[in-house]
Formats: structure tokens, C-alpha cells, sequence
């Protein structure tokens, strides 16, 4: 069976067998979780592979540690993995039970990784794991101690946690969550549960074992080299204290990853101690929706190893002052960011200009402010085209938010504007989020001819109704078909009214897989449109099957639709569809 081996350092341990050794008869009761670390080098067993029953053989290797083995079914994974079944078993096997490392390296291998509660919960004693078996989520808090925490036999827990070096926990199932709190209750704060974990992730949400992994400080320890939690707000006050503990206690941290709740924006308990692990780190990621200080942000602008960020500047933060502080080459090692700031202004443009990274391929700018003068936007564009890591960015994305003034004209996204952006030849992702175009059948010819290399092409607002500008006309639709040989994504705003005739001989070559519009005219045009779209773009997964009217007349939302049975529809909810649809492309 050719698969990759989780037990790999075994192979080094193989070597020392070369010389056969006297056997000995082995219990097969006995645990090779149950063997303490005086016994792992006197434990020997016969040449002979014990005979196992056919249903604990079916173990999947990447689960192994999620429940006790016997000494027998450990071997048999391992002869199972490095030569299937049958073929060279009996030697390899000899080889597995007389060597004396053996047991000590499958414990470091098994107990290497977790995902899941599981194996640290079946270490309790057995009597308390009767508790945790009978007890339930609606219920959890209010089990009381049945026996004082000083008479817990705790010792293979104490031993086994010693060999966790990555935990991650992400909405696993194979525990429930009632006796993950228990367990955490029952254990005292003296034992230490990830005494030396250098990735520690737990993105799954449950308030109530979040609550308690922070309250515990779990997985502060000097080793920690990767945090990833996602805390909910409710917890803001306990994450601070934790972040403070891992700022004093954790000086190896190189992986930063808190809440991408938007509702950390402004917290003022998490703020600055965030930020306050930003001035002594030395980052390799960074990843957090809080906003941070200014001092933070000039911490992340030299950290000399920092490779991906995710930084949310506030109007604080990101100010004229704080430009004139940054070294003229910010960043040096970068190459991702997104950058969530207020407007762009002059103190976001200088701040570009400091960007000195030539390995940058990913660049996302938010802003919440739609901007209504064209001449920033145009100055902003024009230093990201002259950035050091234009010729090689790939990935550019930009997003606008909601007008500062309501009744004052937006900026449209003409093609004069972006003129400086179709200079970066080497981009495969182009997105603009905006309220406003302003782009004729010469503008999308331009932009298709601009990116030879386009792969996912995005210039439409996040819903319908923010449409304020004149939608594209199909005939303009045949230009990616023709001159974007990559073009795999398409989305754009529309118009259904005038579908033009193809030529007969037409065949198009087009690789669009997925396209999603908003389409503006009658329902009753939807069906030549769609006809016309199957012509120029034939791998279509998603095609326009179902059109229903937008609330404002005369407007109408043309979801993508996979071939499904119609489902029942709503405006908010075909919006919130596509809006998903993006978001998980993009993640992947």
C-alpha cells in the first residue's frame, strides 16, 4: 500500500535490529498507552506476529492515536503500512519487536499530532471516564466535583501530554463537547496540559470550552511557535489576559492568527496587548481583524522574516506621523497582504510608496470609505503599478465600502482610472468591489487585451442594489471569450436587453467555468442570454437557470445556479448565495 507513512522515524529505529535477540513472551492485555517510560525499553516480545481479529485491523493510519492499541495491532499497522498485507510481513515485523526503540519512538509518532479532545479525555481514570460518557452539553456546568482533584490518578496523563507538539481542534465530532468541559473542570490548574505544543489551534467556536481553554492559559508555554484562536467577543476580557501570558512566556512565536470576527475591531481589552506582542516578536505571519497601534504597525513594517499579513489600520494607526516613521524599505520579506484602512488618503499612499518587498504576489486593499474624487484613486494606482513587486503581484484585489457623504457623486471606476493597472501584466487575479463603473465595450476590450495571464476576473458590486452605474452589454462578454485564453472566473453587471447574433461558424475556446452576473432588463430576455452565454463560454459549470424580479421594477438578479432542483427564492437569500459562492473560490 503506497501511501504517505506516519511512522517514518521508525524507520531509523529499524537499523539498530540487525542482530536477533533472545525472545520473550509479551501479554497481549496490556496497553502500549499503559506503559510508563521505565518500561519502555524491557518490553520484548516473540518473532512470531500475534494473530488479531480481522475488525481491529481496519485502523486508518491517520487515526491511530485516537484510541488505545495493543502492542499486536501496533505492529500489524506498521507492516500494513510499509508493505501491505502479506509481502515481506514475517521480517518486518521480526525486525519491529526486537528492536528496543521501537516502543518509545511509536509514542512520540502516535501522540506527535491530535485533532481532536479524544485521546486526552480516554486518559482519565476509568471511573471518571464513566462520568464523562454520561455526561451531556445541557448539563455540563453543573456536574460538581464527586471527588477531590488531589485523589485523580493523573499519571499517564501527565505522561502522555509531554509528547503533544501540534493540537488543532476544529468543530471535531468525535467527542461531545458536554465532556470536553468536564474534562477541563475536573483537571486541575497544576497539571498542565500542552506543556510543550508548538502549534496550538482551536477555531471551532464553542463558547464554553474556549472559555475554559482560556481561563486555563492551555497552551502557554516557551515552545509555542504557532497560536491560531479564534475567540468569540464574549471572551475578549480572557483572551487579553492569555495574550499577555503569551507575550511574557512564549518568546519563539512566529505565527500569529486571532479573531476574524469583525467585531474586534474596536475592543479596548485586546487592542493593546495584541499589539504589545507585535513590538517583541519576531513574526513570520500575522493575521488578525483587531485594529492595532501605530507602534505596532511600525513593529510589523521591520520585522525582517514577516512573509503574510492580514492588518486592519484604523485612522489612529494609519496617519502622516506614523508614514514619516517607517523605514524606506517596510516589509522587506512580505509576500501577502490585506490591508483593511479607513479611506485611502495621502497617508495610505505614502504608505505604499514605503512598501520595499520585491517578492509581494498577493495584494487585497478594503476601504471602507468609497472614494468620491478620481485623483486619489489615480495616484494610488499609480504607485502600485511603480511598486517594487508589480512585476511579479498576481494577485490584486480591491474593495470598496459605502460613500462618506450620501448625496455627493462617487468616483466611477473608469478605464482613465484604471489605466496605471493594466500595466501589471503578470496578474492572474483582478477584483474591484465598487458602486460605481463607468466602462464602455472599448474599456472591456482593453482590460481583456491588458491580462493575457487573468484567470479570475471580478468588477461588479457585492449585491444588486448597489448598483449605480450602466450595466455592460453582452456583445462586450465575447472580448474575455476571445482574448483571455486562461480566464476561468467571470463576474460582471449585465445587460440582458441586447443579445447579439454569433456568426454560425462560431466556436469558442473559452475555459470559463464560472460566471455569475447581475443582470439588468425583463425576466423575459433571460433565456436568449442564456443561450448566448452557453455559445461563448461552453464549459460553464453555472448557468443562469432561474430569474425572478429584484425589488426596484425594471431590475432583475441572475443567480449562478448549479444543476439542482429550484430551490425556494428570496432576494436576500440569492445574494447571500453568490456572495458564498465568491467567498469559498477565493478561499480555495
Amino acid at each position: 500500500m503506497d501511501q504517505p507513512n506516519i511512522l517514518e522515524p521508525l524507520q531509523a529505529s529499524f537499523q539498530d535490529a540487525s542482530a536477533p535477540q533472545k525472545p520473550h513472551q509479551v501479554s497481549s492485555s496490556k496497553s502500549l498507552f499503559a506503559l510508563e517510560s521505565n518500561e519502555m525499553t524491557t518490553y520484548r516480545t516473540t518473532m512470531q506476529v500475534p494473530q488479531v481479529e480481522e475488525a481491529k485491523l481496519e485502523v486508518d493510519a491517520l487515526s491511530v492515536g485516537f484510541r488505545c492499541l495493543l502492542i499486536d495491532e501496533i505492529y500489524e499497522i506498521v507492516v500494513r503500512l510499509l508493505y501491505g498485507d502479506g509481502c515481506g510481513k514475517g521480517s518486518v515485523a521480526a525486525l519491529a519487536i526486537t528492536c528496543r526503540s521501537f516502543q518509545p519512538t511509536a509514542i512520540k509518532v502516535l501522540w506527535g499530532t491530535l485533532n481532536s479532545f479524544a485521546p486526552l479525555v480516554k486518559l482519565l481514570p476509568r471511573h471518571e471516564w464513566y462520568e464523562v460518557q454520561r455526561c451531556d452539553g445541557s448539563r455540563a456546568l453543573d456536574i460538581r466535583w464527586g471527588v477531590k482533584a488531589a485523589k485523580l490518578d493523573l499519571t499517564r496523563l501527565q505522561y502522555y501530554v509531554g509528547f503533544i507538539k501540534r493540537f488543532s481542534w476544529r468543530g471535531n465530532l468525535d467527542v461531545r463537547s458536554g465532556a470536553v468541559e468536564y474534562f477541563l473542570q475536573r483537571i486541575p490548574h497544576s497539571v498542565r496540559l500542552f506543556p510543550r505544543v508548538s502549534s496550538f489551534t482551536f477555531t471551532d467556536g464553542l463558547p464554553e470550552v474556549s472559555r475554559l481553554l482560556l481561563h486555563r492559559k492551555a497552551f502557554v508555554n516557551p515552545a509555542l511557535l504557532e497560536l491560531h484562536y479564534e475567540a468569540l467577543p464574549s471572551e475578549a476580557r480572557l483572551l487579553a489576559e492569555a495574550l499577555d501570558k503569551v507575550r511574557k512566556w512564549c518568546p519563539k512565536l512566529c505565527i500569529l492568527r486571532v479573531p476574524s470576527y469583525d467585531d474586534y475591531i474596536h475592543v479596548p481589552t485586546v487592542i493593546p496587548k495584541l499589539s504589545a506582542i507585535i513590538c517583541v516578536a519576531n513574526l513570520r505571519m500575522f493575521d488578525s481583524m483587531v485594529s492595532i497601534t501605530s507602534e505596532a504597525l511600525l513593529a510589523l513594517a521591520r520585522m525582517p522574516r514577516l512573509e503574510i499579513a492580514n492588518i486592519r489600520l484604523g485612522p489612529d494607526a494609519l496617519n502622516l506621523w506614523t508614514v514619516t516613521c517607517l523605514p524606506r524599505r517596510s516589509f522587506p520579506a512580505l509576500k501577502s497582504i490585506a490591508l483593511h484602512m479607513f479611506d485611502l488618503d495621502q497617508a495610505s499612499l505614502l504608505f505604499l510608496q514605503r512598501m520595499g518587498s520585491e517578492r509581494l504576489m498577493f495584494f487585497r486593499v478594503s476601504s471602507e470609505i468609497h472614494p468620491h474624487n478620481p485623483q486619489p484613486l489615480i495616484a494610488y494606482f499609480e504607485a502600485l503599478a511603480a511598486a517594487p513587486f508589480a512585476p511579479i503581484m498576481q494577485d490584486l484585489q480591491l474593495q470598496f465600502g459605502h460613500p462618506e457623504y450620501v448625496h455627493a457623486p462617487l468616483c466611477s471606476i473608469s478605464l482613465d482610472v484604471l489605466q496605471p493597472l493594466l500595466s501589471i501584466k503578470s496578474l492572474t487575479t483582478f477584483v474591484i468591489r465598487s458602486r460605481n463603473y463607468d466602462l464602455d465595450d472599448a474599456g472591456y476590450r482593453a482590460i481583456a487585451l491588458a491580462f493575457p495571464r487573468i484567470h479570475t476576473l471580478l468588477l461588479h458590486p457585492r449585491a444588486a442594489m448597489d448598483t449605480d452605474y450602466p450595466p455592460a452589454h453582452m456583445r462586450s462578454l465575447r472580448h474575455f471569450a476571445e482574448h483571455c485564453s486562461n480566464l476561468a472566473v467571470l463576474g460582471l453587471f449585465i445587460d440582458v436587453t441586447d443579445v447579439p447574433e454569433l456568426p454560425e461558424d462560431f466556436e469558442s475556446q473559452s475555459l470559463v467555468s464560472v460566471y455569475h452576473f447581475i443582470c439588468h432588463g425583463p425576466e423575459s430576455y433571460v433565456g436568449r442570454a442564456s443561450a448566448y452565454l452557453d455559445a461563448i463560454f461552453p464549459r460553464n459549470a453555472l448557468r443562469l437557470e432561474e430569474a425572478r424580479a429584484h425589488p426596484e421594477p425594471g431590475d432583475y438578479f441572475v443567480p449562478p445556479r448549479a444543476h439542482s432542483p429550484r430551490m425556494p427564492w428570496t432576494p436576500a437569500g440569492v445574494m447571500d448565495t453568490v456572495r458564498g459562492l465568491y467567498h469559498r473560490r477565493r478561499r480555495s
